[in-house]
């Protein structure tokens, strides 16, 4: 099955922005047909039963910890710790997604980040490697 999957714990597809390339995703990708995941659990379902998506626009903070620990921490040394958090963030999500294409011997799909947090969105764009 072919489809776009947007993670996003909160927004919708309209209103993302992709900060690194100053517009909206909907003007960046032309794609207005979203499968809308909102944490990893609905991710990885999502994947799961669908298959590889052929895009993938990805949040990184999907819970409300993620934001708090951004505020209080990482606006301040610039380092997100993982370990600390309860629920997966949208770089898990990545890694997920990475070693699902090796398991079916697949290329990634094109990928997208429009986390406001940029440490987090230089995270899973170092892992995905998008430039």
């Amino acid at each position: 099955m072919k489809y776009n999957l947007f993670l996003d714990d909160t927004r919708n597809p309209a209103d993302a922005w992709l900060y690194d390339q100053k517009t909206k995703l909907i003007d960046a990708t032309e794609i207005d047909d979203w499968v809308i995941a909102r944490n990893y659990d609905e991710f990885i379902t999502i994947v799961r039963c669908n298959g590889i998506p052929s895009v993938v626009y990805f949040d990184h903070d999907l819970h409300f910890e993620h934001i708090r620990h951004y505020c209080e921490v990482v606006q301040k040394i610039g380092i997100i710790d993982y370990n600390n958090f309860k629920h997966k963030t949208g770089l898990a999500c990545a890694h997920y997604l990475i070693d699902a294409c090796r398991e079916k011997n697949t290329p990634l799909p094109k990928c997208y980040v429009h986390s406001a947090n940029e440490v987090g969105r230089e995270n899973i764009k170092k892992l995905l490697k998008i430039l």
